[in-house]
């Protein structure tokens, strides 16, 4: 076995065409040599291009912004062997594996979401996350009635030529009338995703959309009660309001205060319920919490958001027979307007 040396990272990120945008000069370049008898070096590079992804989210799934490319060169130098260099490229999101999936762990290639059911209210519609890279997502046929109502075939980019990192992510939208939508792959494997309609008269239903475990956008609905709270942190400092006259009459005014406001902050904060839904809505209320990018859709509008519980009970069947998940969210800003 060759010795190795050492070993030089180049490492290029970027969030534009493929081929047309690539960086002349890398983004990273970093140089590691063996430990002790280890003939290998390893590098780490998520938590490199995880800085150049800023997650956007206005409520159009044609304008989301949340990947970027990753492309990298490897040369290893060794002292009793030629130089080699090993190169290869990727699609970087803001994903994650569990502990238990070990490292490396391989992610979706159909859907980007674990759910099998969504909830939905009834008039409304509702995106569901699907991969159109290796191994992807060709076909999408949408039922409702007992009735084939779409069939929609998509072309599996493999391999990229001069697409953008979100072509290989796409939003499927499904509509009101759908009952579930039929996803096949490349390799001919089908998954499934059931529709549940929910009418509710009395509450207003709120869609929060996040980035879950694959680095998609994902929507979850919550249909019932809404209380919305908001919390004030003001700074003060005390001041000498002593007056002194031309007589050197000294006074002072009772209409001055001597403690004064400097900085009032003011910080909205909600809690929403999901209504009942399925076992399996433990696995995404998890990946919510788990989130650095949240959104609240009001009026049409997202606004960021940030989920506050410090912890989530494992809900089953079994022990609580109905199962419902209240979470607390912040706004992702200030309420006064602090941006100048």
């Amino acid at each position: 076995m060759a010795n190795l040396t050492q070993a030089e990272l180049q490492l290029k990120v970027w969030d534009g065409r493929f081929t047309t945008d690539i960086p002349a000069d890398p983004t990273y370049t970093i140089t590691k040599t063996p430990v002790g008898d280890d003939n290998n070096v390893r590098f780490e590079i998520s938590e490199l291009f995880k800085d150049y992804i800023e997650p956007t989210f206005s409520n159009n799934y044609l304008t989301i912004s949340n990947a970027v490319w990753v492309y990298w060169t490897i040369t290893k130098t060794f002292s009793d062997a030629p130089d080699q260099t090993e190169t290869g490229y990727g699609l970087g999101v803001l994903g994650y594996g569990y502990f238990s999936e070990g490292i490396n762990p391989n992610v979706r290639t159909g859907k980007q979401i674990d759910n099998e059911y969504v909830y939905l209210p009834e008039g409304r519609g509702l995106s569901i996350p699907i991969f159109f890279g290796t191994n992807g997502v060709k076909n999408v046929r949408l039922y409702g009635g007992g009735s084939l109502l779409s069939d929609t075939n998509h072309t599996i980019i493999d391999p990229v030529v001069d697409e953008y990192p979100i072509d290989l992510v796409g939003h499927f939208l499904v509509t009101d009338d759908v009952d579930y939508a039929l996803i096949t792959k490349n390799d001919l494997s089908t998954e499934i995703v059931y529709v549940e309609k929910v009418c509710e008269p009395k509450f207003t239903p709120y869609k929060i959309s996040f980035i879950n475990k694959y680095g998609a956008i994902q929507d979850l609905w919550f249909f019932k009660k809404r209380t919305d709270r908001v919390s004030f942190q003001r700074d003060e400092y005390s001041r000498n309001t002593i007056e002194v006259a031309s007589d050197s009459t000294i006074s002072y005014s009772v209409n001055k205060p001597t403690d004064v406001v400097l900085d009032v902050k003011a910080n909205k904060k909600f809690t929403l319920n999901t209504g009942f839904v399925k076992e399996e809505y433990t696995e995404t209320i998890q990946q919510l919490m788990l989130s650095e990018n949240a959104w609240i859709v009001e009026g049409n509008q997202a606004y960021p958001i940030i989920p506050t519980n410090q912890e989530l009970t494992y809900k089953t069947v079994l022990n609580d027979k109905v199962i419902n998940f209240t979470v607390e969210f912040k706004y992702g800003f200030n309420e006064f307007n602090v941006i100048r």
